[in-house]
C-alpha cells in the first residue's frame, strides 16, 4: 500500500547542460517517478508546445517515465538557450535544474574562459622557463 508520500514526484534523471556546435544534434532526458507523472519541457520559461523544431519522445517501457527532448539542430535564436523537465502528478509539480546548451564558439561560454585561463598558465611558465635560463 501506497502512502501519499511515496507518490509525490521526484527526479530520477535530470537534464544536462552542454556545449555543441551550430549543427549538432542534441538530446536532453528527463525520467521521474511515480509513472503516473506527466513530463513537459520548457524553453527559456516558456512551456514548448507545437514547435515544430523540437521533438518530445516518451519512453513508457519502464517502471519510471522517460521523456527525451529531441533538438535537431539548435534553432538560431538559441546561443545560449536554458530547457527544464516539468513533472506533474496530483500530488505535485517539479521542475528539474537548469539544463543550459550553449553554442561553441560563440564567446560567451565558458570555454573561452577556460581557454583563456590555460593560455595565461602557459605564458606564465613559459616567462619562468626563460627567466631561469
Amino acid at each position: 500500500m501506497f502512502s501519499v508520500s511515496d507518490m509525490i514526484p521526484h527526479f530520477i534523471h535530470e537534464p544536462k547542460s552542454a556545449i555543441v556546435s551550430r549543427d549538432s544534434e542534441v538530446k536532453l532526458s528527463c525520467s521521474v517517478f511515480p509513472s503516473t507523472a506527466e513530463i513537459r519541457w520548457k524553453l527559456n520559461d516558456k512551456f514548448i508546445d507545437n514547435d515544430d523544431r523540437l521533438q518530445d519522445l516518451k519512453a513508457t517501457d519502464s517502471d519510471s517515465p522517460i521523456s527525451y527532448l529531441l533538438i535537431p539542430s539548435l534553432p538560431e535564436e538559441c546561443r545560449d538557450c536554458m530547457f527544464q523537465c516539468v513533472a506533474d502528478t496530483p500530488w505535485g509539480t517539479i521542475i528539474s535544474r537548469q539544463a543550459n546548451i550553449s553554442l561553441a564558439g560563440t564567446g560567451n561560454s565558458i570555454e573561452l574562459d577556460f581557454f583563456c585561463l590555460l593560455l595565461n598558465i602557459c605564458f606564465l611558465s613559459f616567462l619562468e622557463h626563460v627567466h631561469v635560463n
